[in-house]
């Protein structure tokens, strides 16, 4: 796999914030199709374990993958603005190997909320309203993150599973970081079985 651009947070690549797209693989594990708005440098591919038919990671950073990996799970890399490629998608002139041509992923992860001033929140909401199950992590001493992230809870449909406060520390993460105080969070369509998931 080809390396993106430089993200302008270095702390994202340690071995102590990775561990969030450990967590964020463990609760997708059981979706199908799964599509991440952001990923950049460290796309949710890379930390998926269960059986998947395939991975969307839409980023205008990243750099453009279109593969099958061992397992036959079709991973997709769009290096593209949010609204471009649902723009795309909307209009049929879709991504050819986007399994999903309707919208409707029933995993979608947003790490690093840190992302969600540049993308329209419409547009992610919809995705994120459509899903069975969210995954979104973001830095909980930024008030407008925190209300992005707050905003999702909400969202009729949804119920919040999983939230997990941490603060990450450590080799790579400056002690005045202003992201350090992070917060994780898992929603499942109300109603969605989950055989035994948490």
């Amino acid at each position: 796999m080809k390396e993106s651009v430089l993200c302008d947070f270095p702390a994202l690549m340690t071995e102590a914030l990775t561990s969030r797209c450990v967590l964020a693989g463990h609760y997708l594990r059981r979706c199908k199709d799964i599509l991440e708005i952001g990923g950049g440098r460290n796309p949710i591919d890379r930390y998926l374990v269960g059986e998947h038919e395939s991975v969307t990671v839409i980023d205008p950073t990243i750099s453009w993958l279109d593969t099958a990996r061992s397992d036959g799970c079709a991973v997709l890399h769009v290096r593209a603005r949010l609204e471009e490629w649902w723009d795309a998608v909307s209009s049929a002139t879709a991504l050819r190997r986007s399994p999903r041509q309707s919208g409707l992923w029933d995993g979608v992860a947003m790490l690093g909320f840190e992302g969600w001033r540049h993308v329209p929140r419409e547009i992610a909401l919809e995705l994120i309203g459509r899903a069975d199950r969210v995954v979104v992590e973001g830095a909980q001493d930024h008030a407008g993150i925190r209300e992005a992230m707050d905003e999702i809870d909400g969202l009729p449909g949804l119920e919040k599973v999983v939230d997990i406060a941490s603060e990450y520390a450590g080799a790579g993460v400056p002690a005045e970081w202003q992201f350090r105080r992070r917060a994780l969070r898992v929603y499942d369509r109300v109603g969605r079985e989950t055989e035994k998931e948490r």
